[in-house]
């Protein structure tokens, strides 16, 4: 039944149960003359110019989506953040803390009402893309009605000022809007795209979505196809990234036309382009800092999936489904954090403008920078191997009289920099800065370079803390959210702290340049990123496109590969977790080895159901009616041996079964029947099959006697987790009690088990 506010007040229901996907073709006449429909040459160019032209749309529709998106969140930020600083201004914090408060209530309310009412809309959704590319799909987590009202719980959600970012959602809000191109130009033309309506073209359209998704957040094309393809796809396939690349230039293309009005500078259009007209580098031996810098985004990557994911758990076991705990608990994260954006920075003094320029040598007072004239060599190099942002550099040795307040007034603004908690215009607080802006804007600050020590220890450790805290209590309530922007903000935090520490301590006290701070920021936000989520290649890449320092790829690439080592050792990445969480049977790349000598004899289901290759239709509706499964094996009594023929999916059989067909008209199932589906024998490695299985897409494994080929069971994706499971907790090799493992996803050893892969309640838990 659809779901009323009433309902959901009490308790939301359970979602359905996510289906298995099969991502490889049926062999039979039914299937053949569907895809060509026995069409010329020229009519099967016509159909395959047309999937391109789809593709095309979609990143077309992604980059609008997403523009739509970015535009709402900004004015209404704007708007709360200008009431914000009024109210600070003013002197008078509790009426501020009032407005403000009531401005965060009048966005979160119609955003967490929108979850009650469809839960697929909640979290970020990466969880259900990575699932749904390995072979997992999740009811409703695609569907139009998901994507428009996630398109408006995320703005608002957003906006609000929570510790979240919308990148996660814009992903699979990517996704989502390109799967439904499908079924709009079907509705449109009908049989032409009738052929894509098939698990193998919907995860061409999958991938493609999510990848113009990163694409467009973060302005990063081809960080986009990296992720399509070192997380996203479990199933390789060299078209399939061809065509998810031509979507992501689509997409950035089409993002730089409503942007920039149709000019393309690369510059402006990076999503953190630093305003730095010189390059310091970095020596050699740097590389082992940046590798410890890579440790420590390990070790509070693994502390944050701790945290959250113990959070979580605590959620599901006393929130649960019932809707008026969730809403009372965005409401008291809605209190939190409106507490700690006003109140914190007003505990924290300000600090005087000439850090912005006293990285310089001699540079004390920022009323000095005409002495910069005299000690440069070029317009933007420091000789002593400093250097300045643009606007820092402007300000100086356009100033020669001295730093006038229209001047002053000019570099807070270009730099986000916040003084209303302070009495002197050349003050500026640092709180106020980081915890009263935008998360974009937060971020844009710990990026920047050249702007000296814009930000002390106190002020960084403390920010840290609590946006750490702020983040975590955020991440997997009842709103439309991702944690992107928290990730880059927790780490490039981390990574200016220590770049702090390295020039105070190791550069300055050897005599040697240091290395700016907005540079371990970023690469601080990488290793704290991949600390986390355990994506290595991506983050880096994205990381460089969203900056443009590509001067730092070798210190990037170290450090995350180091966050991930250390990560690894101490618990899973977190989207993984968070599939985990929402029992869904990942089928992961690589098993931990402990099961090394199960056989599939092991794991299968033994006494499958099977099929003749006729069939009554009454007798055929009885079995559908009575059991669940997807798939039955089509066998042939040869000796009295069951012998393969082929295996037929339900929605091949179902169709040719209604009721209004006379119970004994006879099916040709060879008809309807894959002539050639996938087996193995029983005594093969448990885990060759599994990766045979996960590699090729397919949701049935037929199991053959390895002595006379006869069918002796099946394999679905449950029994290959079940054996993840066991492998993960303990096993003891060959020899083993296969009941052991059978019984934990099925209680019943025959047919061939439906992977109905979740019945948990809906729980919005994703980063």
């Amino acid at each position: 039944p659809t779901p009323t506010f009433e309902t959901v007040w009490r308790r939301i229901p359970k979602l359905p149960p996510a289906e298995g996907a099969d991502f490889d073709f049926s062999d039979n006449p039914i299937h053949d003359e569907y895809t060509f429909s026995q069409g010329t040459r020229y009519e099967r160019k016509f159909k395959a110019a047309l999937r391109w032209m789809l593709l095309l749309a979609s990143g077309i529709a992604v980059a609008i989506m997403y523009f739509g998106m970015s535009t709402a969140v900004d004015k209404i930020q704007e708007l709360r953040m200008d009431a914000l600083e009024d109210g600070m201004r003013s002197g008078d914090y509790g009426m501020a803390w009032v407005r403000h408060i009531g401005i965060m209530a009048a966005l979160l309310i119609p955003a967490c009402l929108i979850v009650l009412v469809e839960p697929q809309a909640g979290g970020s959704g990466i969880p259900e893309i990575i699932a749904a590319l390995n072979g997992i799909l999740a009811p409703r987590s695609f569907d139009g009605f998901v994507v428009i009202v996630k398109i408006i719980g995320t703005v608002l959600a957003v906006a609000s000022g929570l510790a979240i970012g919308p990148e996660g959602p814009t992903i699979h809000l990517g996704a989502a809007v390109t799967l439904n191109m499908v079924w709009v130009a079907q509705s449109l033309f009908g049989k032409k795209f009738a052929s894509l309506n098939n698990d193998h073209d919907k995860r061409l359209f999958l991938a493609a979505g999510a990848a113009a998704g990163i694409a467009c957040a973060f302005r990063a094309p081809v960080g986009g196809v990296i992720f399509a393809l070192e997380e996203a796809i479990s199933h390789f396939d060299a078209n399939l990234i061809v065509r998810v690349y031509f979507v992501c230039v689509i997409a950035y293309f089409m993002l730089t036309i409503l942007v920039e009005g149709g000019h393309l500078d690369a510059d402006r259009f990076t999503e953190y382009q630093l305003s730095i007209g010189c390059n310091v580098g970095y020596d050699a031996e740097d590389i082992f800092l940046f590798a410890i810098l890579g440790i420590f985004g390990g070790l509070l990557g693994g502390l944050f999936n701790f945290v959250l994911m113990k959070l979580n758990y605590w959620r599901k076991a006393h929130i649960g489904p019932w809707g008026y705990r969730r809403f009372s608990e965005v409401m008291l994260i809605m209190l939190i954090t409106s507490l700690c954006v006003v109140f914190v920075p007003t505990q924290f003094p300000c600090t005087p403008a000439a850090n912005l320029v006293n990285h310089i040598p001699q540079m004390t007072d920022i009323a000095k920078c005409a002495e910069l004239e005299t000690n440069t060599s070029s317009a933007n190099a420091i000789p002593t191997g400093y250097c300045l942002s643009t606007p820092v550099e402007d300000l100086c040795l356009n100033s020669p009289n001295g730093i006038d307040d229209d001047r002053l007034e000019e570099l807070y603004d270009l730099k986000n920099l916040r003084n209303a908690l302070c009495n002197n215009d050349r003050e500026y607080n640092e709180l106020e800065s980081l915890m009263q802006g935008s998360g974009h804007q937060a971020v844009a600050l710990l990026f920047e370079e050249g702007a000296g020590n814009v930000f002390g220890y106190s002020s960084l450790f403390l920010f840290l803390f609590v946006y750490f805290c702020l983040a975590i209590i955020a991440a997997g309530s009842s709103i439309p959210a991702g944690l992107v922007i928290p990730m880059l903000t927790i780490g490039g935090t981390m990574g200016r702290i220590w770049g702090l520490v390295v020039n105070d301590w190791i550069k300055r006290a050897d005599g040697k340049r240091p290395i700016d701070p907005g540079a371990w920021a970023q690469v601080g936000a990488a290793a704290f990123w991949c600390g986390s989520g355990r994506v290595t290649v991506t983050i880096a890449v994205i990381v460089l496109e969203t900056t443009g320092e590509y001067s730092y790829l070798p210190a990037i690439g170290i450090a995350v590969q180091f966050a991930k080592w250390m990560g690894d050792a101490l618990n899973q990445g977190l989207y993984h977790q968070l599939i985990h969480l929402k029992a869904m049977d990942l089928l992961e790349s690589v098993p931990r080895g402990k099961t090394k000598g199960a056989v599939v004899r092991d794991i299968m289901v033994p006494n499958v159901m099977t099929l003749s290759q006729e069939g009554r239709c009454g007798d055929l509706r009885e079995m559908l009616d009575n059991c669940t499964h997807n798939g039955f094996p089509v066998v042939e009594e040869v000796d009295g041996k069951p012998m393969l023929r082929g295996l037929v999916l339900r929605k091949y059989l179902a169709p040719r079964v209604v009721a209004e067909i006379p119970d004994n008209q006879m099916i040709d199932i060879a008809l309807l029947m894959n002539r050639t589906p996938y087996k193995c024998e029983d005594e093969d490695v448990a885990f060759q099959s599994l990766n045979m299985f996960r590699l090729l897409g397919i949701r049935h494994l037929v199991v053959v006697s390895k002595v006379d080929s006869s069918v002796v069971g099946i394999l679905t994706r449950k029994d290959f987790h079940s054996l993840m499971e066991w492998d993960k907790h303990g096993g003891h090799g060959h020899g083993h009690d296969s009941h052991a493992i059978t019984t934990t996803t099925h209680n019943a050893a025959h047919g061939s088990p439906d992977e109905s892969l979740t019945s948990t309640e809906p729980l919005s838990t994703e980063a």
